[in-house]
């Protein structure tokens, strides 16, 4: 089913996002309706600028909607932010973060019984600690950023909320009687991470050149294509260690010229996936380049930059070209 979600930014509407998609729906964009009442009964008071951000993290289109915040008008622009996202992205109904309020449920549900929409309120009664203990087994990283409650004081600002910091919530909770779930009011979270945010490759190459202004590139048998060697950092190894390690591995005994880095490129990889490539470039002062792993490449050769347009290419090169026939 085709889901536009009802988006504040926080925990509630992320996760269940997150739950929809998992059970095989299409989140299709973000709906957020921007309150000017920070006593809205319908609506946080967040900025526009962090769910942009949160969206561009999340890959979705977001649609926005202001609204005074008034009780029960605040509803009609609501309605109208359903209703373009039915319009501008065909959805088939609507998910919502809605895990107490009653006030909020029987209201989204009436729209979007409306205009013939699904209502899916998929963390709805979800029981306080099992609630945490989902978020964190599902690598969701939530930040406190305010306290508003009894029992919590400025220390808890900033923390994150791991399996220790629960423990010790739980038993606040239970001393002071806030709800852990913060239903309440009684503290404000940032989602800092979790799966549904893209998570771009991180990769590294060498651009090696002469001076005849040629570039050494490999010609990659599956992709065919000519790219420039490198890979992906091993996990805590600086992005220059790795850039170096790969030549090495790529192209064999041969000694370089310091390793300095030429530009940063975000491109999407033949599978699909989004990567940001960190390119160092060198020079090859002594050895003879020979391919170390002829069953991926099968040459190895310098092509002249100013013709590179000519030949099959790797997506990065194709957008770095231009800075490249700029080296002299």
């Amino acid at each position: 089913m085709r889901l536009g979600v009802l988006f504040s930014g926080g925990k509630d509407s992320t996760y269940s996002a997150f739950l929809v998609k998992k059970q095989g729906h299409e989140l299709v964009c973000l709906i957020s309706v921007l309150s000017e009442n920070p006593d809205s009964y319908m609506f946080q008071y967040v900025k526009k600028e962090k769910i942009e951000e949160l969206a561009n993290k999340i890959g979705l289109p977001a649609i926005f909607q202001k609204t005074m915040g008034e009780k029960e008008e605040e509803l009609k622009d609501l309605e109208k932010a359903i209703q373009e996202a039915k319009k501008k992205f065909k959805i088939e109904g609507i998910v919502t973060g809605a895990v107490a309020s009653n006030y909020q449920k029987s209201r989204i549900e009436k729209i979007c019984n409306k205009l013939k929409l699904e209502c899916i309120n998929p963390i709805w009664g979800i029981e306080s600690e099992k609630y945490w203990k989902d978020l964190i087994s599902n690598e969701f990283k939530i930040k406190i950023v305010k306290v508003a409650a009894d029992g919590l004081d400025e220390f808890w600002v900033g923390k994150i909320i791991n399996e220790e910091n629960l423990e010790k919530l739980r038993k606040l909770s239970d001393k002071f009687r806030f709800d852990l779930r913060f239903e309440g009011g009684e503290a404000e979270t940032e989602v800092i991470d979790c799966p549904l945010f893209e998570k771009k490759l991180v990769l590294v190459s060498c651009l090696v050149v002469n001076d005849k202004k040629e570039i050494l590139l490999l010609y990659r048998k599956d992709h065919k294509h000519w790219e420039t060697p490198g890979g992906k950092p091993e996990k805590d190894e600086n992005l220059e260690d790795a850039a170096n390690r790969e030549l090495h591995e790529e192209l064999g005994n041969v000694k370089t010229s310091h390793l300095k880095l030429f530009t940063k490129v975000e491109f999407t990889v033949p599978d699909g996936r989004k990567a940001i490539a960190h390119k160092f470039i060198t020079k090859i002062i002594s050895g003879t380049p020979r391919i170390q792993e002829p069953e991926i490449f099968e040459k190895c050769q310098y092509l002249p930059i100013n013709n590179l347009e000519d030949s099959p290419i790797s997506p990065d090169l194709k957008i770095i070209l231009p800075k490249l026939k700029e080296i002299k």
